[in-house]
């Protein structure tokens, strides 16, 4: 009777732990470990429902600048490290209760709470800096990168895809004018 019932706590267990890596992979890049857009979504619903009113809450969309050339000359598996050591590089950057997600391919999404505008840029230009002067080595290879970035506000009164729209709009903006830099979007419809 004992081994049954040591055969069922171990099965409860192995259960436990399944079901928390699947609640773990659901919200998180499988590659960087970052939230996913899924997680983000639940983050950021989660951060708007103990902000305080009126606090400041800005948004950084950033891109790796040439991805694409990364991968075509040295192959995906030295992409995908590119990917994971700018993710480390950008979590040790921000705040523990800023919300980092992996947006999509070599796009990343920073949300700062309590974090007003002018600041924000502040902060991405520290990152876009880091980046920059960063040497990743992989096996032998030497690869310098550089990221464009987009800051916006997020305004209550518009839903939070708008607002990443309009970061996503200033990123676009710099990534058409050089690369390399932080686009606020209050500076590009000024």
């Amino acid at each position: 009777m004992s081994f049954l019932i040591i055969m069922m706590k171990t099965l409860v267990n192995e259960l436990a732990v399944t079901q928390s890596l699947l609640k773990q992979s659901a919200s998180h890049d499988f590659l960087t470990s970052i939230l996913n857009r899924r997680g983000f979504y639940e983050k950021f619903n989660a951060l708007l429902s103990n902000q305080r009113e009126n606090a400041p809450i800005s948004i950084i969309a950033a891109d790796i600048d040439f991805f694409k050339k990364i991968n075509d000359k040295y192959g995906h598996d030295i992409g995908d490290y590119v990917l994971t050591e700018i993710a480390n590089t950008i979590i040790n950057l921000i705040g523990i209760n800023d919300i980092f997600s992996r947006w999509g391919g070599e796009e990343f999404l920073i949300v700062l709470p309590n974090t007003p505008y002018e600041d924000a840029l502040k902060i991405a230009e520290i990152i876009r800096k880091e980046i920059e002067n960063k040497v990743i080595k992989y096996k032998g290879t030497k690869i310098k990168i550089t990221m464009t970035f987009g800051v916006s506000s997020f305004n209550p009164m518009y839903e939070i895809d708008q607002c990443i729209s309009n970061a996503d709009k200033a990123l676009y903006y710099g990534k058409n004018n050089g690369r390399n830099c932080v686009v606020g979007f209050e500076d590009i419809i000024a």
